[in-house]
């Protein structure tokens, strides 16, 4: 970095004799970047037709840089995974809202393969309701559900319900009809421990969009 007007003056004094000794090369570059500015349309276009007739090439060497440095790419995500948690649980949770049924299938595999994880879970969840406050009826759950149209709150897919604590029961939450909100079994594991705003403001601001017209009849861009 320049810091100093000398410095600045002697770099400019460089640069010109250089630019003097190298006028060929300079004007060269100076075209080829008119060039690129004046004609990006068709660059765009040139790389996109390059691209699609050596994606084979260009897929097989960036699979052999990635084998060479594969310790060195691991420890970068790594250390980029400690450093921003937030980003990137949003960003599973975004992925997971739009692969939702890749999702499924890969957790389906999962359970199958690990049984104990889920009776685990069964288990503790059991332990919470016993130990919360309140309590609500099939029928209370089946009229929430019919006023959502039988539709999950946050994604708006027709699946299978189920409830889903807008306080989550291990912080606090009850178990009353009123802290329940219809959701489908995935995007209410999704949602884990967080609470209901918490979580629908993790989606993005479309998703919070779709959700508000779910949850209260109306866009909120309408009032």
């Amino acid at each position: 970095m320049l810091t100093t007007l000398e410095e600045k003056e002697r770099h400019a004094a460089y640069m010109r004799q250089y630019r003097a000794e190298h006028l060929n090369e300079t004007r060269d570059i100076n075209r080829r970047s008119s060039l690129k500015r004046n004609h990006s349309d068709e660059r765009v276009a040139y790389m996109k037709v390059y691209r699609a007739i050596h994606r084979k090439e260009k897929d097989t060497a960036a699979r052999q840089w990635y084998l060479e440095h594969k310790a060195e790419v691991k420890e970068a995500a790594r250390i980029w995974k400690l450093n921003h948690p937030e980003e990137l649980h949003t960003s599973r949770l975004k992925y997971n809202h739009v692969h939702a049924e890749e999702k499924r299938e890969k957790d389906k595999i999962y359970r199958e393969l690990h049984p104990e994880v889920g009776r685990r879970k069964a288990a503790l969840r059991r332990a919470l309701i016993r130990g919360a406050e309140g309590d609500f009826t099939v029928q209370e759950f089946h009229d929430l559900c019919e006023c959502y149209q039988h539709r999950c709150i946050y994604c708006g897919g027709k699946k299978k319900l189920t409830p889903d604590h807008k306080i989550p029961l291990i912080n606090g939450g009850s178990n009353f009809i009123d802290n329940i909100v219809p959701a489908c079994l995935h995007c209410n594991c999704s949602k884990r421990i967080k609470t209901f705003a918490d979580y629908v403001g993790s989606l993005g601001d479309d998703i919070i969009k779709q959700v508000a017209f779910r949850a209260y009849g109306a866009d909120i861009n309408a009032s």
